[in-house]
């Protein structure tokens, strides 16, 4: 946060967003603007931003301004395990490092062959070589060194992953029936780029896997030849929730 005080930075969305206290308390299920105020202020500087302030913010303030203010810069000060940058030395990977890479991605139709009865399925592009930023570390992800962050592009998994939302993948530890997956689908792209599917693994046998989508609701199966990695996904949200 460069030194900055939570309140501070909430006043840069703020003006950023150009909304008023007011409009920013309706929008936040808050009953007037002295209910948000204190939020607003340059002094107003606590360990960290509460979960649950940081849940009405979002709903308030993401998708406005320019650049739209994304969900990742209200819960990157929801610092529970209250670490903040000058405090003490943040060893590599540690809690409160913020190393974690925010990766670029971009909507794409992807097309198999032999799979989903040859429809075109609602897919992503990933810029893992180039992150557009990081955020920082949960206890959650201290042993989790691969872990990135995305956002969702499409509808295909609403409500669970809403679009626009940000989640979080683990490439590491191998996912398990019943987790949901970023596919990383096997196809023609270029170097540090991966396309992926977002879906939830309901079976996994030597020669295909059997996937749900949310919406519209589907059970499907892929080739194993088609997909080259799976990487589990959750929520940025949930994990700084219960993290």
């Amino acid at each position: 946060m460069d030194g900055q005080t939570i309140g501070a930075r909430l006043l840069e969305l703020k003006q950023r967003a150009g909304m008023s206290l007011g409009a920013i308390a309706k929008a936040a299920g808050y009953s007037g603007p002295s209910s948000v105020q204190a939020f607003f202020r340059h002094d107003y500087d606590p360990t960290h931003l509460d979960i649950d302030v940081a849940h009405r913010l979002t709903d308030a303030l993401v998708g406005r301004g320019s650049p739209p203010i994304s969900e990742i810069e209200i819960f990157d000060l929801v610092r529970t395990w209250g670490q903040r940058e000058g405090s003490h030395v943040l060893q590599d990977f540690s809690v409160g490092s913020k190393d974690v890479p925010i990766l670029s991605s971009r909507n794409e139709m992807i097309s198999i062959a032999d799979a989903f009865n040859g429809e075109e399925q609602e897919g992503q592009i990933l810029n893992y070589q180039f992150p557009v930023d990081y955020t920082y570390r949960s206890a959650w992800l201290v042993a989790r060194k691969t872990a990135y962050v995305f956002h969702v592009t499409n509808t295909s998994m609403a409500p669970r992953f809403e679009m626009g939302e940000a989640v979080c993948a683990d490439p590491y530890r191998p996912p398990s029936i019943g987790d949901y997956v970023a596919l990383v689908i096997r196809a023609e792209e270029q170097e540090g780029h991966w396309t992926i599917m977002i879906r939830r693994l309901l079976k996994q046998e030597a020669a295909f896997l059997e996937l749900e989508r949310l919406t519209p609701h589907a059970v499907q199966r892929v080739g194993v030849q088609h997909v080259t990695e799976m990487h589990r996904i959750a929520s940025w949200r949930d994990l700084l929730a219960i993290y």
